[in-house]
């Protein structure tokens, strides 16, 4: 390629690259934004962060959940766990569904194969912690769940952030009683 048209290629791209302006409220949290945040974090007083790793390691493994990664010099936790995803309503009506279009193929002389209809079969849950420390020796604590489902075609058909407060209040319900026996010492 010439240097002609590599000179003329680059000014193209750069051209299309400037066209391409940030929205002024693209960093800007919405409402959802907002009360996901409020349910995932929690301020500690009178708690070292070390404690309050330790009490959280505690509850995610009370939980079931195995800790791949902990780092008090960074603040960080992370844990995950591999569960079902299998739901019965949802595993009758994929069948149902693929029974139905098979059927309706059938009807209309089509001789493509039928594709089935795939059920959500596991997961694997994530969660990290980031612990920051406050001014007032205590500590803030955030936490977020996430989760992989995988279908029974063993295809990824989810990858969320879990967005059930009644999860992020359990947690938290937990992690009270930790913190308060790792300030006991007990």
């Amino acid at each position: 390629m010439s240097l002609l048209k590599k000179i003329l290629i680059l000014l193209l791209v750069s051209t299309l690259i400037g066209c391409g302006a940030i929205p002024k409220d693209a960093l800007r949290l919405t409402s959802l934004s907002l009360e996901l945040r409020q349910m995932q974090q929690k301020e500690y007083a009178n708690i070292s962060e070390k404690q309050a790793l330790i009490a959280s390691a505690n509850v995610l493994q009370d939980t079931g959940y195995i800790i791949k990664e902990s780092d008090l010099e960074l603040g960080l936790l992370l844990a995950e766990k591999d569960r079902t995803a299998f739901d019965a309503e949802n595993q009758a009506a994929a069948i149902g569904g693929t029974v139905l279009i098979a059927v309706l193929s059938g009807l209309s002389g089509s001789t493509q194969p039928v594709q089935p209809i795939y059920a959500d079969k596991n997961q694997k849950i994530r969660v990290s912690i980031i612990f920051r420390v406050q001014e007032g020796n205590s500590v803030n604590v955030r936490v977020s769940f996430q989760r992989i489902v995988w279908n029974t075609a063993n295809q990824v058909s989810r990858l969320e952030t879990i967005r059930d407060p009644e999860i992020y209040q359990s947690f938290y319900t937990k992690l009270d009683k930790s913190i308060f026996l790792a300030k006991e010492d007990v």
